[in-house]
């Protein structure tokens, strides 16, 4: 794991929600120049807690933004990922326009005058739409970006993979007080706190688990990543969970604020197999 690669995902990378996870997930087999990762689909759908499908598709978006390029592997080979540091450099070193804007962020329409064109260049993620970015337009008219549309299963997925990034900061902000580490330290150590959470363990659980009897250990932080290993990959609860259907497998979930499914349409719905909302068999529930 390239900590260099980690800690500038975290800080600069133009993205967010499930891309930023699948980045850092990607991060997290990189060397120090962002090169030689090669996590298998498998693998990748195993950190970010998300289904093949998903992945294969938000891949597909990280390579057209240009933050991720990609190298078919032949015969049984992972495909062979790099990520371009030149997107993840420090915002202060980037060239903005008249407005501040970073290159890399600016819409692909924004500051376009009469007889010029937008140079083709990497197309920034736009978290709020479900379909891929607008190309640049050859127009002479500077045209504003339209308000993109959002759908309820976007709204969700982002916003409780933002508040499991914050619990993330918050836990290894407070294992810092009980244990200093350096900034470089920190960013790994939320990176496998994240993941952590994301398969459902609890907050005070995993704080708890982590920071226990660490005065008497000579290497707290070794203590602490042993530890962060030795979580079960499914979290026991000490308390009976929200019933809610198995998981059907052909979703976006299993948890349940993922259980949706795309339409040929492009259209969202949540899934008519396993959504909680169409949970008519309380005895057939999981726990």
């Amino acid at each position: 794991m390239s900590i260099k690669v980690v800690t500038l995902v975290w800080e600069h990378a133009p993205a967010a929600g499930n891309e930023l996870l699948l980045l850092l997930a990607i991060a997290d087999q990189a060397n120090d120049l962002g090169t030689d990762a090669w996590p298998s689909v498998d693998t990748l759908a195993r950190k970010t807690r998300l289904n093949k499908r998903t992945v294969q598709r938000l891949l597909q978006r990280l390579s057209s933004a240009g933050l991720v390029a990609i190298e078919p592997g032949g015969g049984r080979r992972s495909n062979r990922y790099t990520i371009d540091l030149n997107l993840l450099a420090d915002p202060s070193s980037r060239t903005t326009d008249d407005e501040g804007t970073p290159p890399a962020l600016r819409h692909p329409r924004q500051s376009v005058t009469c007889g010029t064109h937008a140079a083709p260049a990497a197309t920034a993620l736009d978290h709020r739409s479900h379909d891929t970015a607008v190309s640049p337009d050859p127009s002479c008219t500077a045209l504003s970006p339209s308000p993109p549309s959002r759908t309820h299963s976007a709204d969700a997925d982002e916003a409780a993979t933002t508040e499991t990034a914050r619990a993330a900061m918050e836990i290894t902000a407070k294992i810092h007080t009980v244990a200093p580490m350096s900034h470089p330290n920190q960013r790994a150590m939320e990176l496998k706190v994240l993941e952590s959470l994301a398969a459902g363990h609890d907050p005070d659980q995993i704080l708890r688990i982590l920071t226990e009897n660490l005065h008497s250990a000579r290497s707290p932080i070794a203590v602490i990543h042993s530890r962060l290993r030795s979580l079960p990959l499914s979290p026991i609860h000490g308390r009976t969970s929200i019933a809610r259907p198995e998981w059907c497998g052909t979703c976006d979930g299993p948890e349940p604020h993922r259980r949706w499914i795309q339409l040929d349409d492009g259209r969202v719905q949540a899934c008519p197999h396993c959504h909680p909302k169409h949970n008519t068999n309380p005895a057939a529930t999981s726990r």
